[in-house]
């Protein structure tokens, strides 16, 4: 209903959909009765790619999907993609016309923006900073090691596919789908009939290597165990060495117990740094946790809830700690914020967003000492070295 019908007419024609029958010249804006008309009559295979592919264009759709269009474009050296828009034009429009005009650059932001939008991140450091193996024996080796693995230790992992992406100078991406258990859905078969249909649907693992930083981040469900497996035969795939990764974990929030700590910045940067929520644990079990909604001063807080709580701050672990840093406007740069989680030992949710903000934010976290830089170690085993 939002979408320019001469944008949903070229549409149309570009996945080779007959819409002669389509009175186009005495649609009014928002009248989409004749087009789901045209859309429920067409095979159920036809249907289902314009349906899929209509909601991948809705969910490029948004202020973080233009951010992806841009980054992408500016990647791919494409300056044209947003000449033909201003500001009143509806994101949905937007979306629709780069992918008419620009299908390679719709793909590639796509890939961008699920990356973004992925949910909590596994970080390791100390890997060696230098551009990894990349190459079609990489892809199909990695492969072969993620399908053993998935086989043998949970019975799925029938099938995978890696998809190898670089973004930007330093950051190497692998995407890997793997086939899940058999899943039974209830469907209605083309004679309108409910069938059971028996699939094998996939989940998605996703490599994220900073070359400049000698991390790897990655985003998969699963256990502690099951994440360290994985990035072992990750290493072990796209690195000529065998790599200790270090036991050091790459967080570490224990100064939030010291009263006396703040999160002091260079009035330089004109930014500032809210704690919005934060999470103590006690090993007895014990767990309080902090919310500046509730309560706006921090120190107060945890002197009265200490208090009433008979706890003691030194024997405490701090588990989780969120954190906003706003951007005022400075030279080349407008006015903005990032809200961001890191939960310890290695959790974050930083991952795929602006990268002039997270440069900023990952300075003070290395200055306020809440992250570990590690050297790589060289040894020639990669088992054993877990904690």
């Amino acid at each position: 209903r939002q979408t320019s019908l001469s944008l949903l007419r070229v549409f149309f024609a570009r996945m080779n959909i007959d819409t002669t029958e389509i009175p186009w010249e005495y649609l009014k804006p928002g009248e989409t009765k004749p087009l789901l008309g045209l859309l429920f009559e067409l095979p159920d295979e036809s249907q289902l790619l314009v349906e899929g592919t209509l909601r991948e264009i809705h969910e490029m759709a948004s202020y973080r999907g233009m951010e992806a269009f841009q980054k992408a474009a500016k990647e791919r050296g494409i300056s044209d993609w947003s000449v033909h828009f201003t500001k009143r034009v509806p994101l949905i429009n937007k979306a629709i016309w780069v992918w008419i005009h620009h299908r390679e650059l719709f793909d590639y932001a796509k890939s961008m923006h699920q990356v973004e939008n992925a949910a909590w991140w596994g970080k390791r450091i100390g890997l060696p900073k230098e551009e990894p193996k990349w190459s079609l024996i990489v892809k199909e080796t990695l492969e072969n090691e993620l399908q053993g693995f998935f086989l043998a230790t949970q019975g799925r992992g029938h099938r995978c596919t890696v998809e190898m992406r670089h973004y930007g100078d330093c950051m190497y991406y692998f995407h890997v789908y793997v086939d899940d258990y058999v899943q039974n859905a209830l469907i209605h078969d083309t004679a309108g009939e409910l069938v059971s249909q028996k699939t094998r649907p996939t989940f998605e693992i996703v490599y994220a290597y900073d070359m400049n930083e000698g991390s790897l981040e990655i985003h998969v469900q699963g256990t502690f165990q099951t994440r360290y497996e994985l990035e072992d035969i990750f290493i072990a795939t796209v690195f000529d060495e065998q790599i200790e990764l270090p036991r050091q974990y790459p967080y570490d929030l224990s100064m939030f117990k010291n009263p006396r700590f703040s999160l002091s910045v260079d009035p330089l940067d004109n930014i500032e740094v809210l704690v919005k929520e934060l999470q103590f644990r006690w090993d007895c079990g014990n767990g309080i946790k902090y919310s500046s909604s509730k309560e706006p001063n921090f120190i107060a807080w945890i002197r009265k809830t200490l208090n009433e709580n008979i706890l003691s701050l030194e024997t405490a672990e701090v588990v989780f700690v969120k954190l906003q840093f706003l951007f005022r406007v400075l030279e080349g740069r407008r006015r903005g914020s990032l809200t961001f989680e890191i939960a310890v030992p290695n959790r974050n949710t930083l991952q795929g967003k602006n990268p002039k903000y997270v440069r900023i934010i990952n300075k003070y976290l290395n200055e306020w000492r809440m992250t570990h830089e590690t050297e790589p170690h060289q040894l020639t085993s990669l088992h054993g070295t877990r904690q």
